[in-house]
């Protein structure tokens, strides 16, 4: 072979070697940790703003990351449920997505006691008789019964149990004879419009016998959450006092004086009660709410002077 043709020939190999090692790939880049990226130099974030789940970039607002059974998404308003997304109003159980049935059914047996705080209430009512004071009411027949509903543990360990059970009683206080008033007035009669006179009236007002009132109580026991007492009480009757009136003096009519005792008196007052109180109740823990108040107590009654009569009211309470 020509000695000048080989060493073209070799010289043309050999940069053609230097050739392509100039122009081959660099090594690999390194490996990232989930959600990140190379960037040519370093490993960079690649989720912006957003969050990482198991590789995956998700904007937190609408997502949540789930870990129960590896790392998967779910929408913010749903339950992580080993690997399920359960929508909202249902359980997840042992890997399932259940409905709970949340209607009030069934019997259930549960303790129940009235709540003290009802009955303060109502002896605060009570002993707002004038008169009246350190009258505490006793409780009476107690008949109860009982329901629950499915509820969701909000710790994902499935379909747990609220029940409420609850009763009606009664409530008395009793008194042999209290005085709510006694004492004088003086009050105008109109007598059929012709005239006029002032009467001295003396009154005494007593409440014997009982006052009564209806209560409920219960107790909410909840699994998924926390439970109460709760109850409710109210005095819806009225209550007739004793009374008794006498008139004094004399009024002139006619020139001619009619005294005591000509002059014929009588008079009536009731006592009653409005408003409730409810404290807490079935499938809700929200405390005390509404009053008992003792309504007006007015004395009324006629004055009758021979042919003629009239009529009065005086305000006792408050």
């Amino acid at each position: 072979m020509n000695k000048r043709l080989l060493i073209g020939f070799l010289t043309c190999f050999l940069l053609s070697g230097f050739a392509n090692t100039a122009r081959a790939d660099p090594c690999p880049p390194p490996s990232c940790p989930d959600c990140y990226t190379w960037n040519g130099s370093a490993c960079v974030w690649a989720c912006g703003a957003g969050s990482c789940c198991g590789g995956t970039c998700y904007d937190p607002a609408a997502k949540k990351c789930c870990t129960d059974s590896g790392s998967y998404l779910c929408n913010s308003n749903q339950t992580c449920c080993g690997g399920n997304c359960c929508d909202p109003g249902k359980c997840c159980d042992s890997g399932t997505c259940k409905t709970p049935n949340t209607t009030w059914s069934g019997t259930a047996s549960i303790s129940v006691e009235l709540d003290q705080t009802i009955k303060d209430k109502i002896n605060a009512a009570i002993n707002k008789i004038p008169g009246v004071s350190g009258v505490e009411v006793t409780e009476g027949s107690f008949s109860t019964n009982a329901r629950w509903r499915e509820c969701c543990d909000p710790s994902g360990s499935g379909i747990k149990h609220e029940t409420c059970c609850d009763g009606s009683l009664t409530l008395s206080a009793n008194f042999d004879k209290v005085t709510v008033y006694g004492g004088s007035f003086t009050k105008e009669i109109d007598f059929g419009g012709l005239w006029g006179a002032s009467i001295d009236v003396t009154a005494g007002l007593y409440l014997t016998g009982g006052i009564s009132a209806s209560a409920t109580a219960g107790r909410y026991q909840n699994d998924c959450g926390s439970g109460c007492l709760y109850g409710s009480g109210s005095i819806g009757s009225t209550i007739a006092l004793t009374a008794e009136v006498s008139a004094c003096c004399c009024v002139k009519i006619w020139g001619v004086d009619h005294c005591s005792p000509k002059i014929g008196v009588s008079g009536s007052a009731s006592i009653s009660f409005s408003g409730s109180v409810e404290y807490n109740g079935c499938g809700h823990c929200d405390g005390l709410h509404g009053e008992i108040s003792l309504n007006d107590i007015i004395l009324t009654g006629t004055v009758n002077i021979g042919v003629w009569s009239g009529s009065y009211s005086y305000q006792i309470y408050p």
